[in-house]
């Protein structure tokens, strides 16, 4: 979930793992959209639920997602963070 109040944009993660996902891994889907993605690199913090394992994402400023942490198959995600931009919303 992505919302933004003026240049602050505030990105809510949660979800599960359902397929293999290795450290070091460019999501094919989830890229941010124009309009929410940061000036500089991002990294949400994310806690495994039901687990001791925790990750972090990097966002990029062109909107790529970069898994980093442990690999995993299963697993329910969770993080949050927020960063400053200047793109423009688009209609």
């Amino acid at each position: 979930n992505l919302e933004r109040r003026g240049d602050i944009v505030e990105a809510t993660l949660s979800g599960s793992i359902n397929y293999p996902l290795t450290s070091n891994t460019k999501f094919s889907v989830g890229l941010i959209p124009v309009g929410y993605r940061p000036n500089r690199t991002a990294y949400i913090m994310v806690h495994m639920t039901g687990s001791i394992n925790s990750s972090h994402i990097d966002v990029e400023p062109n909107g790529v997602c970069t898994w980093w942490g442990t690999s995993t198959n299963t697993g329910a995600p969770r993080g949050c963070q927020m960063w400053f931009t200047d793109d423009p919303l688009l209609n």
